[in-house]
C-alpha cells in the first residue's frame, strides 16, 4: 500500500512539472494601450516553449506558449511613453534570446514569434525568435 501511495505521489508530482504555465503579463494592463504585444509559438517540432519577455528590463510577460494550430497569437496591452525602449525576449526550452530595440512614436503594435522547424523538415529553420512592429493591427487577430 505504502509503494503504491508513493508511485501515485510520484506520478502526481511529473503531472506538474510537465503542466504548461499559462502566459502571463507581469506589468500593468492599461484601459488604452499605446503598444499591444502579440506572442505565439509557430515550431510544431517545439510545441510547448517557455518565453521570457522584459521591455525596458522590467519583466513584461512569462509563460509556455502551445503551437496548437500554429495560428494563435496571445495579445498582451501595455502603456509605453513615447521614445526608445529595449525588448528582450528569451526561453530556456526553446534555446533562443532576441535583443531588438523599438522606437514609440504613435499607437503600436509589436509581434514576437517563436521558430524551429528540424533537419530533415521542408524548411529547416534554427530555434530563433523574430519581432516586427507594426503601425497598425495585424488582420490575423
Amino acid at each position: 500500500m505504502r509503494s503504491l501511495l508513493a508511485l501515485a505521489l510520484l506520478l502526481a508530482a511529473c503531472t506538474d512539472m510537465a503542466s504548461p504555465e499559462a502566459p502571463r503579463q507581469h506589468l500593468p494592463r492599461p484601459d488604452a494601450p499605446a503598444f499591444t504585444l502579440l506572442v505565439s509559438n509557430q515550431s510544431f517540432d517545439l510545441s510547448q516553449v517557455d518565453i521570457e519577455i522584459r521591455i525596458d528590463d522590467q519583466l513584461a510577460v512569462t509563460g509556455d506558449f502551445l503551437v496548437e494550430g500554429q495560428h494563435t497569437w496571445i495579445p498582451f496591452d501595455f502603456d509605453l511613453a513615447p521614445g526608445p525602449h529595449q525588448l528582450r525576449v528569451a526561453s530556456e526550452s526553446g534555446g533562443a534570446t532576441l535583443e531588438q530595440e523599438f522606437d514609440m512614436d504613435a499607437r503600436k503594435w509589436g509581434v514576437v514569434s517563436f521558430w524551429y522547424y528540424a533537419a530533415g523538415s521542408p524548411e529547416p529553420t534554427p530555434r530563433q525568435f523574430t519581432f516586427q512592429v507594426l503601425d497598425e493591427e495585424p488582420l490575423f487577430q
